[in-house]
């Protein structure tokens, strides 16, 4: 029944863009039953059937006939279940997979090796085990090796152990990148338990992409060969540090992901060098994507490089047939046929940013660059792509790393034109020089170019072009409704757009700049546990602390490192060591100094006159102070040592916490009162007992207390 009329055409309809619409909330609203929080859940599943509702009931002149809109509307219901369904058979399976912590003999092919602090990573597929369970696993593991080892990519190896499962949720949040890689296990190894079985077991993407890499390294410079090989690649783990950091903060470290940006450059080399020799069309288009594909699985079938893949094909095969394209449908579809293959990978960030840039090209690139139809077409055009790529990737940025570039701009319309000359000529002269035995000649001039490049993006510091500190929230879907009425994609009229516009930015930031206030003034409490590092930072909005409980000279800055993106914290005002760090504070500091910034360093024992002068030379100033029991360590809050500097006594946010270390059974008599939060290495049932605390947090896993080691990190916070 139709219930009233609207004049004109709101929305250009677009099937494949609504129907991804469509799936996305109904993974969306799964996702949200499977972290229990079902108001949520049902709150989205809701509005889906009321916009459902309004589309088949309102009439709109020139609009589609009831009949066909009821049948869309069936379409969009079947959607929506399966999306729903579909996330929750993902995340059921991967829970269900679990190997409950037994011991088994395992064979298995090293798939991935990467380099850490103290090791290596390796990932891990084909893995047979042989135990409590028999059989092949489906999923794979990561095994982190300690000390120097001759494992490479392809080789088969056997060894006894324990593997650790992993859960859906990691960190405090959806473990999308794990499930989307499908890694559901760790282990960790020393060499000598590892037996190479067989070498070199390597599939056909996995050849070319070594080949890449060994064509490029040796002749390369070593930051000009992570440079390359990361552009080539989309793999950035051999980058260091501080140059990955300059790419991000500078807003250019997407031309690490193979992209568009990839994908494009080499469809048109293709496409020109086909033109030329005079190939149909049908050919031409089957030979470019067939390329396109193949590159893509170099580059380990990447969603940015699928999505622009299924974008270049559908415009190659309706130019076969002399059809119009249409950018949005086309992304739109690719979107859809990523997260029906994977509907997991909706939470994956480098997905969101890829997909989200390329939407906000399409529907925004060509109205901003009208606005600038005063400067050369060319330059207005490149500006308004540029431009809209920023507009619509800032909230990602800030609800995934909580900042954003605000030189990005100016970056990529200097960078971006560079990388365009260098990409196709640098993977064209890697091959042929692989192939043929002269890279040493072809990549002569490649390698001082990469090192132009290099030497601009760290002659600046961009942290002065760093926003951080907003906190948008779930009012990023206001923004993003500005975005989508300031395109084309609405029928309404200049006023109407303005005003809707202009009423929804008011909403969205003043609602950002309460959350944002609230945000500042919250006291978070952060507990990282492993076998490596235990640690607990304390931000407050005046003072940041973290406290040391447990420390190995090989431990990991990766927890360190994920915090520091995830929450901000790059600075801490003071380092507390609870005299556990086998009294070599420089080695534990030069790793910390790494990762974060420091001003005061707390230790207990006995004074270290030279090591206090050694560590003020080495990090810029930074004091190396011995402290007693009962001396108050922070400024802001109170914080002290007690009994013999093994434990931290904490008063803070009307909360008391007790953190400490490895302590005897006996030593507990030393602390009276009761604690709201007690965090330690090792929490016997007296502990909570004695205490009573509301929260206990241990440092290693176990089912019977919130643990902040299967977790990565545990956090609390305090309003």
């Amino acid at each position: 029944m139709r219930l009233f009329t609207i004049p004109t055409k709101i929305l250009n309809f677009r099937l494949f863009l609504l129907v991804v619409v469509t799936l996305c909330l109904g993974i969306t609203s799964a996702y949200f039953f499977v972290i229990q929080k079902f108001a949520v859940g049902i709150v989205i599943c809701i509005v889906f059937l009321l916009c459902a509702g309004a589309y088949l009931l309102i009439k709109v002149n020139g609009g589609k006939p009831f009949k066909i809109k009821s049948i869309f509307c069936l379409l969009f219901v079947l959607v929506f279940v399966f999306g729903n369904l579909s996330f929750t058979v993902v995340i059921n399976d991967y829970k269900s997979a679990d190997l409950d912590g037994h011991y088994y003999s395992v064979t298995a092919r090293i798939k991935q090796s990467d380099d850490t602090d103290s090791g290596s990573r390796l990932l891990l597929d084909t893995i047979i085990i042989n135990g409590n369970r028999t059989g092949k696993l489906k999923y794979k593991a990561y095994a982190y090796v300690y000390g120097k080892s001759d494992l490479k990519v392809g080789d088969m190896i056997s060894f006894s152990g324990k593997f650790t499962d992993k859960d859906f949720v990691y960190e405090g949040g959806f473990a999308s990148t794990d499930i989307m890689r499908g890694v559901k296990y760790m282990i960790e190894l020393s060499p000598e338990q590892i037996t190479i079985l067989k070498q070199n077991v390597l599939n056909v993407f996995e050849r070319v992409n070594l080949f890449i890499r060994d064509s490029l390294m040796g002749v390369l410079d070593e930051r000009e060969f992570s440079l390359a090989y990361a552009l080539l690649t989309g793999r950035d783990e051999f980058m260091d540090f501080d140059l990955l950091t300059n790419y991000r903060n500078a807003g250019v470290a997407h031309v690490f992901a193979v992209s568009g940006l990839h994908i494009g450059f080499l469809a048109f080399a293709l496409g020109f060098l086909f033109d030329k020799l005079k190939i149909n069309k049908l050919l031409k288009a089957i030979l470019i994507t067939a390329t396109l594909i193949f590159y893509s699985g170099v580059c380990g079938f990447s969603a940015s490089s699928i999505r622009a893949t299924i974008m270049v094909a559908v415009s190659l095969f309706l130019a076969v047939k002399g059809l119009r394209y249409d950018a949005l449908s086309s992304l739109s579809l690719s979107a859809i046929i990523i997260l029906l293959l994977s509907p997991e990978q909706l939470f994956f960030v480098g997905f969101q940013l890829s997909f989200a840039v390329a939407f906000g090209i399409v529907l925004l690139a060509k109205p901003i660059a009208n606005i600038f139809k005063f400067l050369p077409k060319k330059f207005a055009s490149v500006l308004g792509t540029v431009l809209s790529a920023q507009i619509v990737s800032i909230p990602i940025c800030l609800l995934a790393f909580k900042q954003f570039s605000t030189i990005a701009i100016i970056a990529n319309l200097v960078f971006i034109p560079i990388i365009s000359l260098i990409f196709v000529a640098l993977l064209v002269l890697t091959i042929l020089g692989g192939i043929f035995g002269v890279s040493s000649i072809a990549l002569f001039v490649p390698n001082y170019v990469l090192k132009f490049v290099n030497t601009c993006i760290c002659a600046f510091d961009y942290n002065f072009f760093i926003v951080s500190g907003i906190t948008i929230g779930g009012f990023a879907i206001i923004y993003y409704a500005v975005v989508l009425l300031s395109s084309d994609l609405f029928n309404l009229t200049r006023v109407a757009k303005l005003l809707t516009c202009l009423s929804l930015s008011v909403i969205f930031a003043l609602g950002a700049t309460v959350l944002s206030v609230k945000q500042a003034n919250t006291v978070s409490v952060h507990v990282i546990g492993s076998e490596k590092i235990c640690v607990t930072a304390i931000a407050t909005p005046q003072e940041k602390v973290l406290i040391v409980s447990s420390v190995n000279k090989i431990y990991s800055v990766g927890r360190l490192k994920r915090l520091k993106d995830r929450e901000g914290i790059a600075h801490f005002d003071k380092v507390v060591i609870l005299n556990c760090a086998n009294n070599d504070e420089q080695v534990f500091l030069t790793k910390l100094h790494s990762v974060v910034t420091f001003e005061k360093v707390y230790y207990f024992g006995e004074r270290k006159p030279l090591m206090e002068q050694i560590v003020a030379q080495s990090f810029n100033g930074a004091e190396l102070i011995c402290a007693t029991d009962c001396q108050k360590l922070t400024d802001t809050f109170n914080c002290c040592y007690r009994l013999d500097g093994l434990v931290a006594d904490i008063e803070i946010a009307e909360n008391r916490i007790v953190v400490f270390g490895k302590l005897e059974q006996n030593r507990y008599s030393g602390l009276y009162g009761k604690y709201d939060l007690t965090i330690s290495i090792d929490v016997p049932e007296t502990v909570g007992a004695y205490y009573g605390a509301s929260n206990i947090i241990g440092y290693r896993a176990n089912t019977a207390i919130l643990d902040g080691e299967s977790q990565g990190t545990k956090t609390l916070r305090f309003n």
